[in-house]
């Protein structure tokens, strides 16, 4: 029971947090845009790499030329991503499982996973950063990150939700 308790409370305030955080975004869109985009931009977590695509499609307008070069660079962006993401996930999952159990040892590599998939994904960004601004202006490129990073974080908080905390149970 107290374990349940626990979970919903968990729950309760991450979802308030990102309701927070929608909310606050939505506010500060334009009124034109925010009638042409509201389905889409409240983007949910877990979606599809096509989800992200119409997502992005349907928040930054592109011209053709601008398209033709941003869409394989951001397909090529996305898969180095979730290469490292991919990598953070494997961390949770194995931490969820053995946190009772593990060593110091192995808690400290399993820190420094985090952390180094975590600069790798900085150094990523850094390097599509440069690539993106070759067709994109500076307005849109921060569009594409900061709307992408929206869909990451509502990821990583699904994610980072199997981390059990005290008196909990693993998840199984």
């Amino acid at each position: 029971m107290q374990t349940t308790m626990v979970h919903l409370i968990r729950i309760l305030i991450v979802c308030s947090l990102l309701w927070s955080a929608i909310s606050q975004a939505e506010e500060v869109e334009a009124p034109e845009q925010a009638d042409a985009t509201a389905a889409a931009t409240a983007a949910p977590a877990g979606i599809s790499e096509a989800q992200r695509k119409h997502y992005l499609l349907a928040n930054i307008p592109l011209g053709k030329d601008e398209g033709d070069g941003f869409w394989p660079l951001f397909r090529d962006y996305r898969r180095d991503i979730l290469k490292l993401q991919d990598q953070r996930a494997k961390v949770i999952a194995e931490y969820a499982e053995t946190f009772r159990t593990m060593t110091g040892d192995r808690a400290k590599s399993m820190v420094e996973s985090f952390l180094a998939a975590d600069e790798g994904i900085v150094k990523v960004k850094r390097d599509y950063l440069k690539k993106f601004r070759k067709f994109l202006p500076e307005t849109k490129v921060a569009r594409v990150f900061l709307l992408d990073e929206r869909a990451n974080s509502a990821e990583a908080v699904m994610l980072l939700s199997k981390i059990p905390v005290a008196g909990e149970q693993p998840p199984q």
